[in-house]
This record gives structure tokens, sequence and C-alpha cells, in this order.
């Protein structure tokens, strides 16, 4: 064969196989953008074809501490559902990773293990890697309370032990993933990644100085302290969202430093009178431990990201202090930036807190516009999974109310929820219908 032709056919194939690869993202995730656009897409996965280059794959991981069934407002299954189609739906945008999905359940929450492996999860039982009794201080199992789930928050810690993977994402199930997250992949991963391109989702760090790898990527609560009380480093680890490198360094350094019960002082924290990391609402957890952990122990592994693109919440940037009788950034900068007006299409992830709400609670006028368009993305994703499921399960219909299409704004918001909140007469969350007698994985 002549070379011209080959060189064409060559052309030609690259061209087909990366439209082939456009149209599979764009036809399952028509509502999640992907800023790179067409082209550049294209001349990635041509360069990708070329080199030879295979996906690495990733995992996601989630931690359930309880489950009780008389607790029909939790949802907690259709959130579990709603996550995972999320990530796949973000991932198939991804050209360079693949992903594995876990679950560690707690002895309490085991009862739905068949249906967490159903949706897609790889699970695993597991206990508090620690014995709580073992711990020689009572202010630090006393301070288990002030928290969600008491010691066994700290499953999460098995995030570091995954390590037949590169990265894993840990994630709360009130969460949702609206685009692929591949730089921060690459960050972690790859050493010639040009750091300079993750300057803006970095909080504080200076990307071209920071040498080394990076073993912890996360976000800050602010609003668990007001200022000017604690420097930015003091305050605890948004526990919703957090990226590590697996090892049994870290996961037994963790282990070691709780066990001793020597880092924990009572009503001042993490490192006692000098260092204070503690001091807000789940402080002897996880949050404040890691925060404590990269931020003393293991200092210059890890990186604060920007939580209006990562793990937003959507919160006010600033608080008064009437003390001061000032307005003070919450991140104690002298000026902040404002998650309430993050574009949607710059958004990495959501964690649906206090601030917005939960997207069941079927908010209809949220006083913040952002919060209404996430629970609209939320809504969304949602109803591609039933839509799948419809198209793979003959006879199954999803559990949403017939909307009309006038230009009422109840109908344009019932609308746009996808007919999971209900209609004008009847209003109040659907939860999610599984396919009638299907005991294969589902997603």
């Amino acid at each position: 064969m002549k070379r011209w032709l080959w060189d064409r056919l060559f052309f030609l194939a690259v061209v087909g196989l990366s439209l082939w690869n456009v149209h599979l993202a764009t036809f399952h995730a028509p509502a999640i953008p992907y800023k790179t656009g067409l082209s550049g897409r294209l001349i990635e996965f041509s360069r990708m074809l070329q080199s030879g280059h295979k996906k690495k794959t990733i995992a996601y991981a989630v931690s359930i501490t309880s489950y009780d069934p008389k607790n029909k407002e939790a949802h907690l299954l259709d959130r579990a559902a709603v996550l995972h189609q999320s990530i796949k739906l973000a991932m198939q945008q991804s050209t360079r990773y693949h992903f594995h999905l876990y679950c560690f359940l707690h002895p309490d929450a085991k009862s739905i293990a068949l249906q967490m492996e159903h949706l897609g999860y790889r699970v695993q039982i597991r206990e508090t890697p620690f014995n709580i009794s073992d711990v020689p201080n009572g202010n630090f199992v006393a301070a288990q309370t002030n928290g969600c789930c008491l010691e066994k928050e700290y499953i999460k810690l098995y995030s570091w032990l995954l390590d037949d993977y590169p990265v894993v994402i840990h994630m709360d199930l009130d969460t949702l993933v609206l685009r692929p997250m591949d730089d921060l992949f690459d960050l972690m991963t790859d050493p010639s990644y040009d750091r300079k391109r993750f300057q803006n989702a970095s909080m504080w760090t200076d990307m071209e100085k920071f040498e080394g790898p990076v073993d912890f990527l996360f976000t800050r609560d602010y609003n668990m302290v007001d200022p000017p009380r604690k420097k930015p480093h003091q305050i605890g680890v948004q526990g919703g969202f957090f990226a590590v490198r697996p090892n049994a360094y870290d996961f037994q350094k963790y282990i070691d430093t709780i066990v001793s019960g020597e880092h924990w002082f009572e009503g001042i924290g993490w490192g006692g009178p000098k260092l204070r990391f503690g001091g807000y609402y789940g402080a002897a957890t996880i949050q404040g431990l890691a925060s404590y952990y990269y931020g003393h122990l293991e200092r210059n592994r890890s990186i604060e990201l920007n939580r209006c693109h990562y793990n937003t919440m959507v919160d006010e940037p600033t608080h008064f202090n009437k003390r001061l009788n000032l307005t003070l950034c919450r991140t104690t900068e002298d000026s902040c930036q404002d998650c309430r007006m993050t574009p949607v299409e710059d958004i990495y992830t959501v964690h649906f807190t206090a601030v917005c709400g939960k997207p069941e609670w079927c908010e209809i006028n949220h006083k913040l516009d952002l919060c209404m368009q996430l629970f609209y993305k939320w809504h969304e994703v949602r109803w591609s999974l039933e839509q799948q499921w419809a198209n793979k399960y003959p006879g199954y219909k999803p559990n949403a109310a017939n909307i009309s299409s006038s230009a009422k704004y109840w109908n344009k918001v019932l609308g746009n929820m996808k007919g999971h909140c209900g209609d004008t007469k009847r209003k109040g969350y659907r939860p999610l219908l599984w396919p009638m007698n299907v005991t294969e994985r589902l997603l």
C-alpha cells in the first residue's frame, strides 16, 4: 500500500475513533459540559492513540456507618445510585482514566450490602480501624459524640489501603460529580504534569514552587469557625470530598496517632495549646485529624483545593463579627471569592449540605439561584439513570409526575426536577424505583 494512502487511512481511523469517543460521552451526558471542546478532545485523543497510551484506573469510595430501614426520609440508596451515575457520566468524558467504585460498610449498615452491590459498588464490610476502648484518652473518646457518626466515621481511613489504585477519591453520598477531574488525577500520578495548569484549582499553594509528590487533596470547611478565631491551616478538612494516594504508611500513622492518646487535648484539639487544630464540630473525627496530620505531622504533601470548584457547598464567604464591628472573610483574606457566584460549568463536584439542603427535600424556591441549578443537575442525573433502565428493562417506568410544558413558574421548576418532586397538585419527593425482578448489576 502506498505511503500516502496509509497515512490517509490512519488519519481517518483516528478521527473516526475520536468522534465515536466524543459521541459516547455527549450522548450519555448531554447536560454535563466539558470545556476543552471538540477540537481539543480530538487532538488529545489522537495523541493518546499514537502514543499507545492506556487509561489508568482510579478508585472512588464512599462510607456508610449505619442504616435504619425505618428512616424513609434518608433516601440513602437514591443518593448512592445518583452519585454512581454522575461519576460514570463524568468519567465517560475522560480520555485518560477509568474508575472502580467502592463502598466501606460498617457492620451496622451491612443489611444494604446486596443493594449497594447491585448499584455497582464493590462492597467491603469494615469495622472501625481501631478499638475505641484502647485509646487512653477519655476526652478523645467523649469527643466522638461531637460528630455525625461517632468513631465509625474513621472507616474513611480505609481509602488509604486501596493500594491497587494510584488515586482514591472519597466522597459522601450527598455529593455529585459534574465534570471529569483528569487534571487532579494527573497532578497526583504523572511526574511530568505541568503543575502551573493546576494553579486556579489550588487555594493557597504556588504550584510552580511546590516540589515532591502530592499525596492528599482536600477542601476546608470554613463555615465551622467564625473569623478571626483560627488561622486557615487550623480549620478542619471538609469530609465530603478528599483525594489520596493510597499507602499503608499513612494509614498506620493515622491509627498510631489516635491510639496513642497523646495528640488530643480537651477544649483545644489536636496538637495542644501551641497548635490548636480543633475547636469546631467534628474536630475529633477524621476532619480534624486529617487537618492536623497534613498540616503538622506530614507537612508539604498536600494541597488545599478551591472550594468553589471542588466540593462546593455554595457557602457564604463572609461573617459579621459583632465584637469588631467588621465583616470578615471566612478564609481571613482581605477579599474572598464568593462561591455562590460560581458558574455551574466551572464546578467539578457538589456537596449538598445544610446550605443548599438535599435534592430530595424538593426545595422549589431556594433563595440561592446556584443551589437551584445544582438541584436540577442532580435530578438530571437521576433522570438519565431512569432512562437507561427504561431502555434496558421492558416495562420499567420512572417514578415521576407528568409536568405540563406551560410557562408557569412552578411547572418550569418542577419540570426541571424531572417530575421527581411531584406536580403542582401533589408536591413531595418521589423515590427512585428499581427495576423489578432484576438480580444483575444495575449500574
